[in-house]
């Protein structure tokens, strides 16, 4: 299903709310018929909020020996169909290091997707500037905030992409908006209490969808369109993002 999310951030453009960013995490392609219709739904969902950006926030297949990947074509495939006036971009997950980064690299740049790991991206459009960040997978590689944001002048608007929300509490006080996946929401959910399953290195807060950290910074975490490990979710449902950022007087 599509969540909306309208978020106020300091430092963006005057119009900037009129861009729409799709962000699209954990998606979890496996082998199957199934799986190749499923993820022709999910492209086709998208596309059809005609978003401007597109950010990928990782684990775009399987990565335990006893989950299924499907081919190399099929995931070119499903990512190639993706459309976004200005660009799409991904980062790497804990599944594509188990999957293998050399892989899944090259899937992503066969599909026109720009990856950011420990770098950044200055993003132009009619709407203004920005700058997009990202680290490493705090899990299974090594992340470094300060290559992160390497080169990116003060005060300039960034979105900072991460697959955890684990290291948020690390993020330099500059970043205003964080956006990350991997908690699939906690998959398994009761209503007014969040995840039954803890998530090791995760504090609940961090689970949860929106929520300010630190009175600052706005992080928001992906709800993601996959399984993993429990193949099945509960008052949990799939989701992608449509998030507009309101510049904050």
């Amino acid at each position: 299903e599509k969540r909306d999310e309208v978020a106020e951030v300091e430092n963006f453009p005057e119009g900037f709310g009129g861009l729409k960013i799709a962000i699209v995490s954990d998606t979890h392609i496996g082998r199957g018929f199934h799986e190749r219709i499923r993820a022709r739904r999910i492209a086709d969902a998208v596309n059809a909020q005609s978003p401007d950006i597109i950010l990928f926030l990782g684990d775009y297949t399987n990565g335990y020996f006893y989950q299924t990947s499907p081919s190399d074509a099929v995931l070119v495939d499903f990512l190639s169909s993706f459309k976004a006036k200005y660009g799409k971009f991904g980062i790497y997950g804990n599944h594509d290091f188990l999957a293998g980064i050399p892989r899944i690299k090259g899937i992503l740049e066969a599909s026109g997707i720009k990856i950011l790991c420990n770098s950044n991206a200055r993003v132009d459009t009619p709407s203004g500037s920005f700058y997009l960040a990202a680290i490493a997978d705090p899990q299974t590689m090594d992340y470094s905030y300060s290559a992160a944001l390497k080169d990116i002048p003060n005060h300039s608007p960034i979105i900072f992409m991460m697959h955890t929300p684990a290291v948020l509490r690390e993020i330099p006080e500059r970043v205003r908006i964080a956006i990350s996946g991997h908690t699939h929401g906690g998959q398994l959910r009761l209503p007014y209490l969040g995840n039954i399953v803890p998530l090791r290195g995760i504090p609940r807060e961090f689970v949860g969808r929106t929520a300010y950290y630190g009175g600052k910074l706005l992080s928001i975490n992906s709800a993601g369109l996959g399984l993993s490990r429990i193949p099945a979710r509960f008052f949990c449902p799939p989701e992608f993002t449509i998030l507009r950022i309101i510049p904050k007087k």
